[in-house]
């Protein structure tokens, strides 16, 4: 039976279960509306978490048929945070919001309604600053959604 790799399922899967662990934090997917025109600024109120598809990777299982893949959907979860105190301390609370971030989602099994395959969902290195300004902080933190995708040689 055909699996194929539900990106916008996946995503949505992860920003549910980004909201239901954390409270008071706007979690939702990032738009291009996100963006000041001109200076390309991220125009978000922190405390918020976004999630963006940046690419999927498919491995052939090696099956005579080519239709058994291994996937892995690569996601930067971008975590926000803003102090009207110091920027110091939005520093502070960006880096805590994205340790609360990993906790979440380190070895988190994500349920599809699609399938009854459970993607888990592995942290990547390489966590980057992704603004630093007056206003507020960003980080990204790479993650990959790893499964199983088997898709049909006869798709209409």
């Amino acid at each position: 039976m055909p699996t194929g790799t539900h990106i916008a399922e996946t995503q949505d899967a992860l920003e549910k279960l980004l909201a239901s662990k954390l409270p008071g934090v706007t979690v939702r997917g990032l738009t291009g509306g996100d963006f000041e025109e001109e200076t390309g600024r991220l125009i978000v109120a922190p405390p918020a978490v976004l999630v963006v598809l940046t690419r999927e990777d498919l491995e052939s299982r090696r099956d005579h048929m080519a239709l058994t893949y291994q996937s892995a959907q690569r996601f930067q979860i971008i975590c926000g945070g803003k102090s009207l105190r110091t920027d110091a301390e939005g520093r502070v609370l960006a880096l805590e919001l994205l340790s609360k971030v990993c906790d979440v989602l380190a070895g988190a099994r994500l349920t599809l309604n699609s399938s009854t395959q459970q993607p888990i969902v592995r942290l990547q290195s390489g966590v980057s600053l992704g603004q630093l300004d007056q206003e507020d902080v960003w980080y990204a933190l790479p993650i990959a959604v790893e499964s199983v995708a088997q898709f049909s040689a006869n798709a209409t």
